[in-house]
């Protein structure tokens, strides 16, 4: 890696050519680069239990349960070498990342059979993180079959995905735009010009989890003992999306405005009530929601084939919908 300031030293002194490539020699290469040492590390700590068996017996069958506990303790850190950290780096930069979080969770699922044909699955889910908060999700399942080769089935259930560790302590890097600062070209002809601007990009430490809820509807056909088809229609909404928020958006948002924390800009000139716009910033946020709709269809073929079974399988999911404002 080739340090700034010794590079600097060296054409100052006039014994780096930057414009002779491999025609410097050896020891002014080695007098202008240096090596670096990143530490990086990824901490995961689980323990879990689990218990399931028969309840009690109903006139239809047995009542099945299955509960669980998990514990988790995660965290990750990424410490770039102090020589990127100030800047020393020539041409590129280095992205720290800290963070930590434990969770606890319980499970629990109940199998009641309502009748011979028909069986009702009742379950939930509770997690409580360090970071963000609790989250409880419940699910209803219910499935029929009238008779052995042929089955409808439904369910509807809660759903959540905590944000990443990335997301949540990414630190700030650096990356460019090439835009036009409409609000300032308004205020001063200056600033007109499209030029390449700054944006310092970092995560989010006060995101919240995803959330979604999910309905499918589909039926199981088994008309010989080496074929099964099955069709399912499924509709998924999903709340709080993360995601990076759009330059264009923050920029419409936050730079017409000289006070802004977001988008920051320099001393206004005598006259003037914006000033250059100096960087932007920008990082990911609980950006809103989106919704899909769609069809899965599958089949399965089996049969015997020497001393082993030969399965063919044909998996097809079509697109209905798809809405993400």
């Amino acid at each position: 890696w080739v340090r700034t300031d010794f590079l600097q030293t060296e054409l100052l002194a006039g014994t780096y050519n930057p414009f002779g490539g491999v025609f410097n020699s050896q020891d002014v290469i080695d007098r202008i680069t240096t090596s670096l040492v990143r530490q990086g590390k990824s901490d995961l700590t689980m323990y879990d239990a689990q218990i399931d068996g028969k309840l009690f017996d109903m006139s239809a069958g047995p009542l099945l349960m299955a509960a669980g506990l998990e514990f988790r303790d995660e965290s990750v850190s990424d410490v770039p070498d102090d020589q990127f950290q100030r800047g020393l780096i020539f041409g590129t930069e280095a992205v720290s990342a800290a963070a930590q979080r434990d969770n606890w969770s319980a499970f629990v699922e109940f199998s009641v059979p309502l009748h011979q044909t028909v069986e009702l699955q009742l379950a939930a889910r509770h997690d409580d993180y360090s970071d963000f908060g609790t989250s409880t999700n419940p699910k209803v399942a219910l499935r029929w079959a009238p008779i052995d080769s042929f089955a409808l089935r439904a369910s509807w259930g809660e759903g959540f995905r905590a944000p990443s560790l990335a997301q949540i302590g990414l630190g700030p890097s650096q990356e460019s735009e090439f835009f036009q600062d409409t609000f300032g070209c308004a205020d001063n002809p200056a600033y007109c010009a499209n030029t390449d601007f700054l944006i310092i990009f970092s995560g989010n430490p006060d995101l919240q989890p995803e959330e979604s809820e999910t309905f499918n509807i589909g039926a199981v056909w088994q008309p010989t003992d080496n074929v099964d088809l099955s069709v399912d229609l499924w509709d998924i909404e999903q709340d709080n999306k993360i995601d990076e928020v759009p330059r264009v958006f923050i920029y419409e948002q936050e730079c017409g405005n000289q006070a802004s924390t977001i988008c920051v800009r320099g001393t206004p000139l005598p006259g003037d009530t914006l000033g250059a716009l100096s960087f932007i910033r920008s990082g990911f946020v609980n950006i809103g929601s989106q919704s899909t709709r769609g069809v899965d269809l599958a089949a399965t073929f089996t049969m015997d084939a020497g001393a082993g079974t030969l399965a063919l399988g044909l998996d097809y999911t079509h697109l209905l919908e798809f809405e993400k404002p």
